[in-house]
C-alpha cells in the first residue's frame, strides 16, 4: 500500500512539472515573441534597408545591419529576403541564396507573423516582418522583401529551471509531505490490521470462507440428528 501511495505521489509531481513546463513555454513564446517581433519591425523600417533592398547586390550594403543585431539584441539569427523570397544576407551563411520559409503565406502579402519555425535545422522562435518601399514614385509602399529575426528555443531543462525560481522547493516540500503522510497512513492501517498486509488479510478471509463452506454439511447432519 505504501508503494502504491508513493507511485501516486510521483505521478502527481510529474504532472505538476509537465504543467510548469507548458506554462514556461507559453510565457517564453509570448514575451520573447513580442520582443523579436519588435526587433523585426525595427529592422524592416530601417531607411538604409528599405532603400537598398530592391537594388542590385543588396546583401553587401545591408550586411552590417544584419550582422550587428544579434550582438546588440541577443538573438540567434537574422535574415533578409528580397521580393522573390531569396535570402540575400543572413547571420547564418548557409541560408544565403536559399528561399526563406514563411511561417504564414500572408507574410508575402505584407502581414507580420511570429511563431516557432525550423531555421537551419534548429527550432527557433522567429518573427517575419515585410519590408515596404519608401521612395516616392519609385517603390513607395511596394513589397520589397521580408526580415526574419529568430531566437533559439530553450531546452526542456532551461524551461523547467525558468518555470519558477521556487519550483524545486515546492516539489521538494510536496514530496516530503506526501511521503510522510503516506508512511503515517500505512503505519496506522497496519496497526489496525495487526501488521497484516492486504494480501494476507485476503488470504485469511478466503481461508475462513472455505472453512465455513466445509462446515456447512457437518452442521446439516447434526441438525438432522
Amino acid at each position: 500500500m505504501l508503494a502504491l501511495q508513493l507511485a501516486i505521489i510521483v505521478v502527481v509531481l510529474a504532472a505538476v512539472a509537465a504543467v510548469s513546463l507548458a506554462q514556461s513555454a507559453a510565457t517564453f513564446n509570448r514575451v520573447e515573441g513580442r520582443r523579436v517581433a519588435a526587433l523585426g519591425e525595427q529592422l524592416a523600417g530601417n531607411p538604409l534597408l528599405r532603400d537598398r533592398l530592391d537594388r542590385p547586390a543588396p546583401g553587401e550594403t545591408i550586411a552590417s545591419l544584419v550582422q550587428n543585431l544579434p550582438v546588440q539584441a541577443n538573438v540567434t539569427t537574422v535574415s533578409v529576403a528580397d521580393d522573390s523570397g531569396q535570402i540575400v544576407t543572413s547571420t547564418n551563411p548557409t541560408l544565403v541564396g536559399s528561399l526563406m520559409v514563411l511561417g504564414d503565406p500572408r507574410v508575402a502579402g505584407g502581414r507580420s507573423w511570429f511563431g516557432e519555425l525550423a531555421v537551419g535545422g534548429t527550432r527557433e522562435l522567429v518573427a517575419q516582418v515585410p519590408v515596404l518601399g519608401d521612395r516616392k514614385k519609385e517603390n513607395l509602399g511596394r513589397h520589397l522583401g521580408v526580415v526574419m529575426v529568430g531566437e533559439a528555443l530553450p531546452s526542456w531543462w532551461q524551461r523547467l529551471v525558468g518555470a519558477s525560481s521556487y519550483l524545486f522547493t515546492y516539489l521538494g516540500i510536496a514530496s516530503a509531505l506526501g511521503v510522510l503522510g503516506s508512511w503515517l497512513l500505512a503505519r496506522r492501517i497496519k496497526r489496525q490490521t495487526l501488521g497484516l498486509e492486504p494480501r494476507e488479510i485476503a488470504g485469511l478471509a478466503e481461508h475462513r470462507e472455505a472453512l465455513l463452506h466445509g462446515l456447512g454439511p457437518v452442521l446439516s447432519i447434526m441438525e438432522a440428528r
